[in-house]
Protein backbone atom coordinates (compact mmCIF):
# COMPACT_ATOMS: atom_id res chain seq x y z
CA UNK A 1 0.00 0.00 0.00
CA UNK A 2 1.80 3.39 -1.16
CA UNK A 3 1.56 6.07 1.31
CA UNK A 4 2.12 9.68 0.52
CA UNK A 5 6.04 9.36 1.32
CA UNK A 6 5.84 6.77 -1.37
CA UNK A 7 4.41 8.75 -3.48
CA UNK A 8 6.64 11.86 -3.43
CA UNK A 9 9.62 9.13 -3.83
CA UNK A 10 7.64 8.01 -7.31
CA UNK A 11 5.93 11.78 -8.19
CA UNK A 12 8.43 12.36 -11.11
CA UNK A 13 7.46 9.09 -12.76
CA UNK A 14 3.87 9.93 -12.78
CA UNK A 15 2.81 6.67 -10.99
CA UNK A 16 -0.79 7.41 -9.99
CA UNK A 17 0.49 9.71 -7.24
CA UNK A 18 -0.22 13.20 -7.60
CA UNK A 19 -2.96 16.18 -7.37
CA UNK A 20 -6.77 15.36 -7.25
CA UNK A 21 -6.71 14.19 -10.57
CA UNK A 22 -4.53 11.64 -9.78
CA UNK A 23 -5.02 8.22 -6.86
CA UNK A 24 -2.67 8.05 -3.58
CA UNK A 25 -3.92 5.03 -1.93
CA UNK A 26 -4.56 6.22 2.16
CA UNK A 27 -4.26 3.82 4.84
CA UNK A 28 -7.19 3.62 7.18
CA UNK A 29 5.90 21.84 24.78
CA UNK A 30 3.83 22.53 26.67
CA UNK A 31 0.36 23.11 26.64
CA UNK A 32 -0.70 26.52 24.84
CA UNK A 33 -4.38 26.56 26.31
CA UNK A 34 -6.62 25.75 28.72
CA UNK A 35 -9.46 24.89 27.19
CA UNK A 36 -12.07 22.96 29.47
CA UNK A 37 -15.15 21.40 29.07
CA UNK A 38 -17.69 23.39 28.15
CA UNK A 39 -20.63 24.69 30.77
CA UNK A 40 -23.43 23.72 28.68
CA UNK A 41 -24.90 19.85 29.73
CA UNK A 42 -22.89 17.81 27.77
CA UNK A 43 -20.47 20.14 25.75
CA UNK A 44 -17.13 19.67 24.95
CA UNK A 45 -14.40 22.30 23.89
CA UNK A 46 -13.48 25.64 26.31
CA UNK A 47 -16.09 27.44 27.96
CA UNK A 48 -13.48 28.93 29.83
CA UNK A 49 -11.18 31.57 28.25
CA UNK A 50 -7.97 29.63 26.27
CA UNK A 51 -4.86 30.51 27.56
CA UNK A 52 -1.49 30.87 25.85
CA UNK A 53 -0.06 31.50 22.72
CA UNK A 54 -2.94 31.51 20.28
CA UNK A 55 -3.13 34.96 17.94
CA UNK A 56 -1.32 36.09 15.16
CA UNK A 57 -1.18 38.64 11.96
CA UNK A 58 -0.27 37.46 9.18
CA UNK A 59 1.92 39.86 6.96
CA UNK A 60 1.84 37.91 3.17
CA UNK A 61 -2.19 38.07 2.36
CA UNK A 62 -1.78 38.77 -0.92
CA UNK A 63 -0.56 35.32 -1.49
CA UNK A 64 -3.31 33.97 0.71
CA UNK A 65 -6.76 32.74 -0.19
CA UNK A 66 -9.45 34.17 2.47
CA UNK A 67 -12.51 32.73 1.85
CA UNK A 68 -13.16 28.40 1.87
CA UNK A 69 -10.80 25.82 1.40
CA UNK A 70 -7.36 25.94 -0.42
CA UNK A 71 -8.02 25.71 -4.14
CA UNK A 72 -6.79 22.15 -4.04
CA UNK A 73 -9.17 20.72 -1.44
CA UNK A 74 -11.45 19.30 -3.70
CA UNK A 75 -11.40 15.92 -3.90
CA UNK A 76 -12.82 14.06 -6.93
CA UNK A 77 -16.03 11.98 -5.23
CA UNK A 78 -14.74 11.87 -2.32
CA UNK A 79 -11.77 10.44 -2.74
CA UNK A 80 -9.28 11.15 -0.05
CA UNK A 81 -6.02 11.59 -2.38
CA UNK A 82 -7.54 14.51 -3.63
CA UNK A 83 -6.97 16.63 -0.50
CA UNK A 84 -3.70 16.26 -0.28
CA UNK A 85 -1.88 19.52 -1.68
CA UNK A 86 0.30 18.76 -4.86
CA UNK A 87 3.32 20.68 -3.41
CA UNK A 88 3.27 17.52 -1.29
CA UNK A 89 2.84 15.13 -3.08
CA UNK A 90 4.94 16.08 -6.43
CA UNK A 91 8.19 17.05 -3.34
CA UNK A 92 11.61 16.37 -4.63
CA UNK A 93 13.96 16.00 -1.58
CA UNK A 94 17.34 17.87 -2.34
CA UNK A 95 18.59 15.80 0.64
CA UNK A 96 17.88 12.24 2.18
CA UNK A 97 18.89 11.32 5.83
CA UNK A 98 18.66 7.84 7.45
CA UNK A 99 17.28 6.90 10.37
CA UNK A 100 17.41 3.23 12.23
CA UNK A 101 17.23 2.16 15.64
CA UNK A 102 20.62 -0.10 14.74
CA UNK A 103 22.33 3.28 13.44
CA UNK A 104 24.70 5.55 14.82
CA UNK A 105 24.91 9.55 15.49
CA UNK A 106 28.23 10.01 14.46
CA UNK A 107 26.93 8.32 10.85
CA UNK A 108 26.86 10.49 7.89
CA UNK A 109 22.70 9.89 7.89
CA UNK A 110 23.18 7.96 4.30
CA UNK A 111 21.50 5.04 3.65
CA UNK A 112 24.19 2.56 4.18
CA UNK A 113 25.17 4.56 7.37
CA UNK A 114 21.90 5.59 8.99
CA UNK A 115 21.49 7.79 11.82
CA UNK A 116 20.02 6.77 14.90
CA UNK A 117 18.34 9.31 17.29
CA UNK A 118 15.11 11.41 16.22
CA UNK A 119 16.96 14.16 17.53
CA UNK A 120 19.70 14.29 15.79
CA UNK A 121 17.90 13.56 12.86
CA UNK A 122 15.37 16.35 13.34
CA UNK A 123 18.93 18.57 13.97
CA UNK A 124 18.90 18.32 10.29
CA UNK A 125 15.71 19.37 8.78
CA UNK A 126 15.27 21.93 6.55
CA UNK A 127 13.88 22.98 3.69
CA UNK A 128 14.59 20.37 0.71
CA UNK A 129 15.30 17.96 3.39
CA UNK A 130 13.31 14.38 3.81
CA UNK A 131 13.77 12.22 6.77
CA UNK A 132 13.33 8.73 6.38
CA UNK A 133 12.78 6.72 9.13
CA UNK A 134 13.31 2.39 9.32
CA UNK A 135 10.77 0.28 11.20
CA UNK A 136 11.56 0.76 15.00
CA UNK A 137 10.72 2.78 18.00
CA UNK A 138 12.13 6.18 18.83
CA UNK A 139 12.06 8.99 21.20
CA UNK A 140 10.26 12.00 20.40
CA UNK A 141 11.98 14.98 18.72
CA UNK A 142 10.87 17.84 20.76
CA UNK A 143 11.30 21.53 19.10
CA UNK A 144 11.39 22.67 15.66
CA UNK A 145 11.61 26.58 14.97
CA UNK A 146 12.02 28.86 12.04
CA UNK A 147 12.17 26.21 9.48
CA UNK A 148 9.84 28.46 6.83
CA UNK A 149 10.60 26.55 4.03
CA UNK A 150 9.21 27.06 0.46
CA UNK A 151 5.97 24.60 -0.75
CA UNK A 152 8.75 24.55 -3.96
CA UNK A 153 11.15 23.12 -1.11
CA UNK A 154 9.47 21.29 1.76
CA UNK A 155 10.89 19.41 4.81
CA UNK A 156 9.36 16.01 4.93
CA UNK A 157 9.40 13.30 7.41
CA UNK A 158 8.29 9.75 6.60
CA UNK A 159 8.26 6.38 7.73
CA UNK A 160 10.21 4.88 5.29
CA UNK A 161 8.99 1.33 5.68
CA UNK A 162 5.24 2.24 5.17
CA UNK A 163 2.78 3.74 7.62
CA UNK A 164 3.10 3.78 11.19
CA UNK A 165 5.93 1.54 11.05
CA UNK A 166 8.16 4.07 12.37
CA UNK A 167 6.56 4.66 16.44
CA UNK A 168 8.00 8.04 18.03
CA UNK A 169 7.30 6.90 21.94
CA UNK A 170 7.89 10.37 23.57
CA UNK A 171 7.40 8.38 26.99
CA UNK A 172 5.16 11.55 28.55
CA UNK A 173 8.27 13.82 28.46
CA UNK A 174 7.71 15.51 25.38
CA UNK A 175 5.78 16.14 22.12
CA UNK A 176 6.16 17.00 18.54
CA UNK A 177 6.57 20.74 18.49
CA UNK A 178 6.72 23.11 15.35
CA UNK A 179 6.94 26.54 15.96
CA UNK A 180 6.55 29.02 13.36
CA UNK A 181 7.20 27.03 10.13
CA UNK A 182 5.75 26.06 6.83
CA UNK A 183 5.69 23.55 4.40
CA UNK A 184 6.16 20.53 6.61
CA UNK A 185 5.27 17.44 6.03
CA UNK A 186 4.81 14.50 8.35
CA UNK A 187 3.95 10.85 6.98
CA UNK A 188 2.63 7.91 8.00
CA UNK A 189 4.21 8.17 12.07
CA UNK A 190 2.94 7.05 15.16
CA UNK A 191 2.70 9.14 17.88
CA UNK A 192 2.01 8.17 20.99
CA UNK A 193 2.18 8.92 25.15
CA UNK A 194 3.02 12.65 24.70
CA UNK A 195 3.23 14.70 27.71
CA UNK A 196 0.75 17.50 25.59
CA UNK A 197 -0.28 17.61 22.64
CA UNK A 198 1.04 14.45 20.23
CA UNK A 199 1.15 17.76 17.41
CA UNK A 200 1.56 21.03 18.36
CA UNK A 201 1.84 23.91 15.62
CA UNK A 202 1.79 27.24 16.43
CA UNK A 203 3.69 31.00 14.66
CA UNK A 204 5.51 31.53 17.39
CA UNK A 205 7.89 34.96 15.88
CA UNK A 206 5.41 34.92 13.45
CA UNK A 207 2.26 36.80 15.86
CA UNK A 208 1.76 39.40 16.52
CA UNK A 209 2.28 41.02 12.81
CA UNK A 210 4.41 38.84 11.39
CA UNK A 211 3.98 35.19 9.15
CA UNK A 212 1.87 32.66 10.06
CA UNK A 213 3.10 28.88 10.17
CA UNK A 214 1.12 27.62 6.93
CA UNK A 215 1.09 24.38 4.75
CA UNK A 216 1.72 22.31 7.10
CA UNK A 217 0.30 18.23 6.23
CA UNK A 218 -0.41 15.43 8.85
CA UNK A 219 -0.77 12.40 6.91
CA UNK A 220 -1.95 8.05 7.46
CA UNK A 221 -0.69 8.35 10.98
CA UNK A 222 -1.48 6.95 13.55
CA UNK A 223 -1.58 9.84 17.12
CA UNK A 224 -2.85 8.24 20.18
CA UNK A 225 -2.71 8.38 24.36
CA UNK A 226 -1.66 12.00 24.57
CA UNK A 227 -2.33 14.26 27.50
CA UNK A 228 -3.77 16.77 25.66
CA UNK A 229 -5.20 17.16 21.78
CA UNK A 230 -4.05 14.77 18.76
CA UNK A 231 -2.59 17.61 16.80
CA UNK A 232 -3.25 21.67 18.24
CA UNK A 233 -2.86 24.17 15.74
CA UNK A 234 -2.59 28.16 16.81
CA UNK A 235 -2.74 31.12 14.02
CA UNK A 236 -1.77 28.99 11.03
CA UNK A 237 -3.26 28.75 7.52
CA UNK A 238 -3.79 25.88 5.25
CA UNK A 239 -3.28 22.51 7.27
CA UNK A 240 -3.85 19.51 6.07
CA UNK A 241 -5.04 16.73 8.59
CA UNK A 242 -5.52 13.90 6.12
CA UNK A 243 -6.29 9.82 6.52
CA UNK A 244 -5.24 9.63 10.09
CA UNK A 245 -6.38 7.60 13.26
CA UNK A 246 -6.69 9.24 16.70
CA UNK A 247 -7.96 7.94 19.92
CA UNK A 248 -7.25 8.29 24.25
CA UNK A 249 -6.67 12.20 24.53
CA UNK A 250 -6.70 13.95 27.37
CA UNK A 251 -10.02 14.42 29.31
CA UNK A 252 -12.76 17.61 27.54
CA UNK A 253 -10.11 17.78 24.61
CA UNK A 254 -10.43 17.07 20.70
CA UNK A 255 -8.72 14.89 19.12
CA UNK A 256 -8.08 18.24 15.77
CA UNK A 257 -8.26 21.76 17.83
CA UNK A 258 -7.62 24.19 15.56
CA UNK A 259 -7.71 28.19 17.09
CA UNK A 260 -7.46 30.95 14.65
CA UNK A 261 -5.84 28.69 11.51
CA UNK A 262 -7.89 29.75 8.49
CA UNK A 263 -8.50 27.00 6.26
CA UNK A 264 -8.37 23.79 7.37
CA UNK A 265 -8.33 20.52 5.47
CA UNK A 266 -10.03 17.48 8.33
CA UNK A 267 -10.16 15.04 5.56
CA UNK A 268 -10.54 11.02 5.71
CA UNK A 269 -10.02 10.28 9.61
CA UNK A 270 -10.82 8.42 12.04
CA UNK A 271 -11.31 9.26 15.65
CA UNK A 272 -12.40 7.26 18.70
CA UNK A 273 -12.40 6.97 22.33
CA UNK A 274 -12.19 10.32 22.70
CA UNK A 275 -14.42 13.52 23.82
CA UNK A 276 -15.31 14.82 20.49
CA UNK A 277 -13.56 14.98 17.29
CA UNK A 278 -12.51 18.70 16.39
CA UNK A 279 -12.86 22.14 17.17
CA UNK A 280 -11.88 25.39 14.74
CA UNK A 281 -12.74 28.38 16.02
CA UNK A 282 -10.67 31.53 16.92
CA UNK A 283 -12.44 33.79 14.10
CA UNK A 284 -10.85 30.57 11.67
CA UNK A 285 -12.06 31.45 7.94
CA UNK A 286 -12.64 28.64 5.88
CA UNK A 287 -12.08 24.72 5.52
CA UNK A 288 -13.15 21.66 5.32
CA UNK A 289 -14.48 18.91 7.67
CA UNK A 290 -14.77 15.81 5.01
CA UNK A 291 -15.54 12.02 5.32
CA UNK A 292 -14.05 11.26 8.73
CA UNK A 293 -15.56 8.72 10.34
CA UNK A 294 -16.08 9.01 13.94
CA UNK A 295 -17.47 6.49 16.32
CA UNK A 296 -17.30 4.58 19.96
CA UNK A 297 -16.88 7.87 22.02
CA UNK A 298 -15.82 8.15 25.69
CA UNK A 299 -19.00 8.14 27.58
CA UNK A 300 -20.50 11.40 27.54
CA UNK A 301 -18.97 12.16 24.04
CA UNK A 302 -19.58 14.05 21.16
CA UNK A 303 -18.99 14.07 17.51
CA UNK A 304 -18.13 17.14 15.51
CA UNK A 305 -17.77 20.96 16.74
CA UNK A 306 -18.58 23.74 14.33
CA UNK A 307 -16.81 26.44 15.88
CA UNK A 308 -15.86 26.60 19.29
CA UNK A 309 -16.28 27.84 22.39
CA UNK A 310 -15.11 30.97 24.26
CA UNK A 311 -11.39 32.37 22.72
CA UNK A 312 -9.82 34.29 23.87
CA UNK A 313 -9.90 37.93 22.21
CA UNK A 314 -6.01 38.67 22.54
CA UNK A 315 -5.62 35.22 20.49
CA UNK A 316 -7.42 36.32 17.21
CA UNK A 317 -5.31 36.68 14.22
CA UNK A 318 -8.00 39.53 13.29
CA UNK A 319 -9.11 40.88 16.45
CA UNK A 320 -12.02 42.60 14.32
CA UNK A 321 -13.85 39.09 13.75
CA UNK A 322 -16.99 38.24 15.08
CA UNK A 323 -17.51 34.71 14.73
CA UNK A 324 -15.57 31.68 15.95
CA UNK A 325 -15.69 29.82 12.74
CA UNK A 326 -16.62 31.26 9.09
CA UNK A 327 -17.31 29.55 5.75
CA UNK A 328 -16.57 26.16 7.00
CA UNK A 329 -17.68 22.89 4.90
CA UNK A 330 -18.98 19.74 6.79
CA UNK A 331 -20.10 16.65 4.49
CA UNK A 332 -19.98 13.09 3.92
CA UNK A 333 -18.95 12.71 7.70
CA UNK A 334 -20.62 9.22 10.06
CA UNK A 335 -20.82 9.50 13.54
CA UNK A 336 -21.72 6.64 15.60
CA UNK A 337 -21.24 6.04 19.49
CA UNK A 338 -21.41 9.56 20.03
CA UNK A 339 -23.87 9.94 22.93
CA UNK A 340 -23.75 13.92 23.62
CA UNK A 341 -24.69 15.39 20.18
CA UNK A 342 -23.73 14.50 16.10
CA UNK A 343 -22.80 18.44 15.75
CA UNK A 344 -22.43 21.33 18.18
CA UNK A 345 -22.85 24.31 16.25
CA UNK A 346 -20.55 27.55 17.93
CA UNK A 347 -20.59 30.68 16.91
CA UNK A 348 -20.71 29.56 13.34
CA UNK A 349 -21.18 31.86 10.34
CA UNK A 350 -21.86 31.29 6.72
CA UNK A 351 -21.14 27.22 7.63
CA UNK A 352 -23.06 24.27 5.55
CA UNK A 353 -23.43 20.79 7.49
CA UNK A 354 -24.70 18.52 4.36
CA UNK A 355 -24.92 14.71 3.74
CA UNK A 356 -23.89 13.72 6.87
CA UNK A 357 -24.69 10.10 8.96
CA UNK A 358 -25.27 9.98 12.54
CA UNK A 359 -26.34 6.65 14.94
CA UNK A 360 -25.87 6.62 18.19
CA UNK A 361 -27.83 3.78 21.01
CA UNK A 362 -28.13 6.57 23.64
CA UNK A 363 -28.13 10.28 22.64
CA UNK A 364 -28.60 13.32 24.81
CA UNK A 365 -29.36 15.47 22.23
CA UNK A 366 -28.78 15.16 18.50
CA UNK A 367 -28.29 19.03 17.71
CA UNK A 368 -26.36 21.50 20.22
CA UNK A 369 -26.57 24.74 18.78
CA UNK A 370 -25.00 27.53 20.77
CA UNK A 371 -24.45 31.17 21.07
CA UNK A 372 -20.98 32.34 22.40
CA UNK A 373 -18.27 34.76 23.19
CA UNK A 374 -15.19 35.53 23.00
CA UNK A 375 -13.42 36.05 26.33
CA UNK A 376 -11.45 39.90 26.64
CA UNK A 377 -8.10 40.17 27.51
CA UNK A 378 -8.07 40.86 31.22
CA UNK A 379 -11.98 40.34 31.41
CA UNK A 380 -13.66 37.59 34.09
CA UNK A 381 -14.82 35.36 31.61
CA UNK A 382 -16.83 35.03 27.81
CA UNK A 383 -18.10 38.42 27.74
CA UNK A 384 -17.67 39.72 23.84
CA UNK A 385 -21.03 38.12 22.42
CA UNK A 386 -21.10 35.96 19.57
CA UNK A 387 -24.02 34.06 17.64
CA UNK A 388 -24.16 31.57 15.14
CA UNK A 389 -25.27 32.86 11.67
CA UNK A 390 -26.76 31.53 8.15
CA UNK A 391 -26.31 28.05 9.61
CA UNK A 392 -27.35 25.56 6.89
CA UNK A 393 -27.87 21.76 8.21
CA UNK A 394 -29.35 19.84 4.98
CA UNK A 395 -29.38 16.30 3.67
CA UNK A 396 -28.26 14.70 6.84
CA UNK A 397 -29.65 11.29 8.24
CA UNK A 398 -30.22 11.16 12.21
CA UNK A 399 -31.03 7.97 13.15
CA UNK A 400 -31.08 6.53 16.63
CA UNK A 401 -32.87 3.53 18.79
CA UNK A 402 -36.53 5.17 20.02
CA UNK A 403 -35.25 6.96 23.59
CA UNK A 404 -37.08 10.23 24.66
CA UNK A 405 -34.70 13.06 23.87
CA UNK A 406 -34.54 16.80 23.23
CA UNK A 407 -33.23 17.17 19.48
CA UNK A 408 -32.04 20.37 19.82
CA UNK A 409 -30.61 22.22 22.41
CA UNK A 410 -30.10 25.68 21.86
CA UNK A 411 -29.96 29.33 22.69
CA UNK A 412 -29.80 30.72 19.27
CA UNK A 413 -31.94 32.43 17.48
CA UNK A 414 -34.09 29.87 15.27
CA UNK A 415 -33.86 32.30 12.36
CA UNK A 416 -30.31 31.92 12.13
CA UNK A 417 -30.47 27.83 11.10
CA UNK A 418 -32.03 26.41 8.32
CA UNK A 419 -32.83 22.60 7.91
CA UNK A 420 -34.31 21.11 5.22
CA UNK A 421 -33.58 17.44 3.44
CA UNK A 422 -32.78 16.15 6.71
CA UNK A 423 -33.69 12.33 8.03
CA UNK A 424 -35.04 11.75 11.25
CA UNK A 425 -35.71 8.47 12.81
CA UNK A 426 -36.21 6.56 16.17
CA UNK A 427 -36.55 3.48 15.79
CA UNK A 428 -39.63 2.26 16.97
CA UNK A 429 -40.84 5.38 18.42
CA UNK A 430 -42.77 8.48 17.09
CA UNK A 431 -40.07 11.73 16.19
CA UNK A 432 -42.62 13.89 15.81
CA UNK A 433 -43.51 13.68 19.71
CA UNK A 434 -39.74 14.76 20.33
CA UNK A 435 -38.94 18.47 21.08
CA UNK A 436 -36.29 20.89 20.61
CA UNK A 437 -35.14 25.01 21.13
CA UNK A 438 -34.80 25.14 17.94
CA UNK A 439 -37.78 23.96 15.72
CA UNK A 440 -37.15 21.02 13.15
CA UNK A 441 -40.99 19.52 12.71
CA UNK A 442 -42.95 20.33 10.37
CA UNK A 443 -40.41 21.10 7.34
CA UNK A 444 -41.74 20.13 3.70
CA UNK A 445 -38.84 18.78 2.61
CA UNK A 446 -37.36 16.77 5.37
CA UNK A 447 -38.46 13.07 6.25
CA UNK A 448 -40.07 11.89 9.59
CA UNK A 449 -40.66 8.33 10.92
CA UNK A 450 -39.58 7.23 7.59
CA UNK A 451 -37.08 3.85 7.79
CA UNK A 452 -33.72 4.19 6.57
CA UNK A 453 -33.18 0.86 6.40
CA UNK A 454 -29.05 0.97 7.70
CA UNK A 455 -27.34 -2.25 7.26
CA UNK A 456 -26.54 -3.26 10.30
CA UNK A 457 -25.61 0.03 13.04
CA UNK A 458 -23.32 0.82 14.39
CA UNK A 459 -20.92 -0.96 12.59
CA UNK A 460 -22.38 -0.81 9.17
CA UNK A 461 -24.52 2.62 8.63
CA UNK A 462 -24.67 2.49 5.04
CA UNK A 463 -28.36 2.32 3.45
CA UNK A 464 -29.92 -0.90 2.78
CA UNK A 465 -32.02 -1.80 -0.09
CA UNK A 466 -35.61 0.25 -0.03
CA UNK A 467 -34.16 3.09 2.27
CA UNK A 468 -36.35 5.94 2.61
CA UNK A 469 -33.30 8.39 2.39
CA UNK A 470 -32.28 7.11 -0.97
CA UNK A 471 -32.83 9.88 -4.17
CA UNK A 472 -34.40 11.76 -1.21
CA UNK A 473 -31.88 14.67 -1.24
CA UNK A 474 -31.29 17.45 -2.59
CA UNK A 475 -28.22 18.24 -5.23
CA UNK A 476 -25.49 20.12 -3.05
CA UNK A 477 -22.59 22.15 -5.06
CA UNK A 478 -19.88 22.10 -2.09
CA UNK A 479 -20.04 18.06 -1.49
CA UNK A 480 -17.72 16.32 -3.65
CA UNK A 481 -18.51 12.67 -3.06
CA UNK A 482 -19.88 10.13 -0.48
CA UNK A 483 -18.29 7.91 2.39
CA UNK A 484 -17.87 4.84 -0.51
CA UNK A 485 -15.90 7.51 -2.86
CA UNK A 486 -18.91 7.92 -4.94
CA UNK A 487 -20.22 10.81 -7.21
CA UNK A 488 -23.06 12.02 -5.56
CA UNK A 489 -26.34 10.70 -7.68
CA UNK A 490 -29.15 13.69 -9.10
CA UNK A 491 -30.90 14.02 -6.67
CA UNK A 492 -28.21 12.53 -3.84
CA UNK A 493 -29.32 10.24 -1.42
CA UNK A 494 -29.52 11.49 2.32
CA UNK A 495 -26.81 10.89 4.56
CA UNK A 496 -22.92 10.35 3.91
CA UNK A 497 -23.32 7.24 1.21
Amino acid sequence: MKSLGFCLALAALASGCGSSDATTELPTDAAVDGDAPAAETGGAGGATPDSGKEGGKDSEPDAVPTDGPPAEASATCGAIDGFLPSWAVNATPSKEVYVSPSGDDNADGSQGKPLKTAKKAFSLLAAGVRLNFATGTYDCPGFVTELMAPTTSPAIVRAIDGPRSAKFDCANTSDFFFDHVSAIVLDGLEIFNASGHGILLDSGSGFPGGTLSSDFVLAHSYVHDTQLASIKCAQSQRIYVIGNEFARIGAGRQNVEMVACDMPVIVGNDAHDSDAFDEVKGGANGGIIALNHVHDMNAGGGGILVGGDCTGQQFLVDPNVDYEAKNLVVWGNVITGADSFAFRIVGCHDCLIANNTYWSPAPKAILRILHDAFASQGGTGCDIPLHNSNVRITNNLFAWPSTSIWVTASDEDPANIKFDHNLWFASGGDVTTLGGDIPFLGEATSLYNKDPKLVSPPGDVSLGPGSAALGAGISVPEVGGTMEGKCPKSPPDIGAY
